[in-house]
């Protein structure tokens, strides 16, 4: 996802419709192991922390609960505590992480509000707040966090009406997107293994309707910008690597029905069904044997 030092899938105007493709990537080999091809990703309603907590105990649980859980510094920075090798989820106790070119990086673990930058999901207020407001991005379009645009606040690296946090100096603000990542810790907590938690497509599945939700609300605002003003991979026009075939942000920058899906636009209604559950482990237990296959 990243070419020398540019981020082409994060801080930058391209991150929701990079995700929304990974989504549809995703989804589309769910439809092909499930032999359904009316099976669509369900996303967890971030509205509620409770639905987050909820959905966190049937895919294994909070690696907190877990006596031998390890902290490696007071800051709660790089917690990792694996998950329970008993009780309800717990078969992901035994999944592996994947990290860069399919290598293992250890045991799926979770550690929920460890780290003192996210103790707790985002508020309702941030989520809202993001969807109103109306621009998009803006120069240098990127995730500096005075930017309060639609896509710093939606992955997290502007904060909005909810005031300035009492967080380490050394760290960014974090809300939204940003802000669950960190809040589940462990695996979620580093970009190179996030994807290995079956937690993250349903997070990115609200992320996605937050995208939605946004262009419902400001239908005249567009990407506005041209090749040269973007980061790298991240212009209206420049295709989302490392995707294949290779298309542009700009095809993916529509209502999702263009795309073959819909949200209930229920946003208060968090159920994600178990047997989604079933499908998204058999997809993600696929997708750890071929790349042990392909990387031993």
């Amino acid at each position: 996802m990243t070419a020398a030092s540019t981020d082409l899938a994060h801080e930058g105007p391209g991150f929701p419709t990079w995700h929304r493709r990974y989504l549809l990537l995703f989804e589309e080999l769910a439809q092909k192991v499930s032999d359904d091809p009316t099976f669509a990703l369900p996303y967890v309603n971030e509205y509620d922390a409770t639905a987050i907590s909820r959905t966190v105990d049937l895919l294994g649980g909070d690696g907190l609960n877990i006596a031998s859980c390890h902290v490696e510094d007071a800051h709660g920075k790089n917690c990792a505590c694996h998950l329970a090798a008993n009780g309800p989820g717990s078969v992901f106790s035994s999944w592996t992480e994947i990290g860069p070119n399919g290598t293992s990086s250890g045991k799926l673990s979770r550690a929920l509000g460890c780290r003192r930058t996210a103790q707790t999901p985002p508020s309702a207020t941030a989520i809202d707040f993001a969807i109103a407001t109306r621009s998009y991005s803006e120069s240098p379009w990127n995730s500096d966090s005075s930017l309060v645009t639609f896509t710093n606040l939606l992955e997290g690296f502007a904060i909005g009406p909810v005031g300035i946090r009492t967080e380490p100096a050394i760290d960014k603000p974090r809300d939204n997107h940003n802000r669950v990542h960190v809040y589940m810790g462990g695996t979620m907590d580093d970009v190179k293994t996030a994807a290995s938690d079956p937690f993250f497509w349903l997070h990115h599945g609200f992320v996605d309707l937050m995208l939605e939700k946004w262009m419902k609300t400001h239908p005249t605002s567009v990407y506005p910008w041209t090749n040269s003003e973007a980061p790298a991979g991240h212009s209206y026009s420049d295709c989302q690597a490392p995707f294949v075939p290779l298309l542009s942000h700009a095809i993916f920058f529509s209502n999702s029905r263009a795309y073959g899906y819909t949200y209930d636009q229920i946003v208060d209604s968090a159920v994600v069904s178990t047997g989604s559950l079933v499908v998204i482990t058999i997809v993600m237990t696929a997708l750890v044997i071929t790349a042990s296959l392909l990387y031993s």
